[in-house]
């Protein structure tokens, strides 16, 4: 309205003889040459917002906020397999203390100087002749010693402590038969099955003895007593029947019951979904 205005007030003038016909055409042409340059200085700046927008658009990630992609916007939690057990190889948020955490239940640990832990893993919690326990990114871990060598470490699984076992994440969720999967070197030990004494409660393992290739290292994963109840009396059950024995007999042999490998098919079914409580790391070439 403003261009106008001023039109209209240079043709009145020219009109009124304040301006010749050549003043008014000059003074037209200024006008109108303003509103063109400013006309393209506005396109200007919008093509250049334009521009900036789709760039950004384009150094964005990729489908950063689509719901229907899961693995967008999850993280690494994503990548876990399903069945609850992390490939090492995944890569993975760095979380404080991860990497402490990564050498602590580490194979290179055993036959160190627990003084060397000291310094890499600060204060223990407990510290003896013949054991040291550290709190590391939630897990506690209890290295047993001799002649001044860390010859063992073990640590319990639960809702705050993930370590990275053997290459694999063991999480509260990670079960025998996922890792028999993954690697099926393992096998099954029962510590005992019948006339334990007045030791701990049987365990049933999963163990996976060292050898050359793992440097002589050994993990057996372990459960608590409930989940493996039952797996325990089927199993009994299975090495009276083989022997001839009845469900009271006592066996010539006191070591028939004590370290027993190869369960039968039913009790590999039960075991498959037991849950890992705990995982012992240490230097040994046979199941017990």
């Amino acid at each position: 309205m403003t261009d106008l205005r001023r039109l209209s007030e240079l043709n009145t003038l020219r009109e009124a003889g304040a301006l010749t016909s050549g003043e008014f055409e000059q003074e037209k042409a200024k006008l109108l040459s303003s509103k063109k340059f400013t006309r393209m200085a506005s396109l200007a700046v919008a093509l250049t917002l334009i521009l900036g927008a789709v760039a950004l658009w384009l150094l964005l990630p990729l489908h950063s906020a689509d719901p229907s992609n899961p693995t967008a916007t999850a993280g690494p939690a994503a990548t876990q397999a399903a069945d609850g057990v992390w490939p090492s190889s995944v890569a993975q948020s760095a979380q404080p203390g991860e990497d402490v955490l990564k050498f602590a239940t580490s194979n290179e640990v055993i036959g160190i100087n627990p003084a060397y832990l000291e310094t890499k893993l600060g204060t223990p919690r407990e510290k003896s002749n013949w054991r040291i326990v550290f709190d590391v990114s939630g897990c506690r871990i209890s290295y047993d010693l001799e002649n001044k060598e860390v010859t063992s470490f073990e640590t319990d699984i639960d809702q705050r402590c993930h370590p990275t076992i053997g290459g694999v994440r063991i999480t509260p969720q990670t079960t025998y038969g996922q890792l028999l999967h993954r690697d099926s070197v393992g096998g099954y030990v029962a510590s005992c099955l019948t006339d334990c004494g007045n030791a701990a409660d049987p365990t049933i393992d999963l163990s996976y003895p060292g050898s050359r290739a793992t440097t002589f290292i050994s993990i057996d994963y372990s459960a608590d007593f409930d989940q493996v109840a039952s797996a325990l009396e089927r199993w009994e059950q299975a090495v009276r029947q083989i022997q001839g024995l009845g469900p009271t007999d006592t066996a010539a042999d006191f070591d028939t019951f004590m370290c027993v490998t190869d369960p039968p098919s039913d009790v590999l079914t039960l075991l498959a979904n037991v849950k890992v409580t705990s995982v012992r790391v240490s230097r040994r070439t046979q199941a017990c």
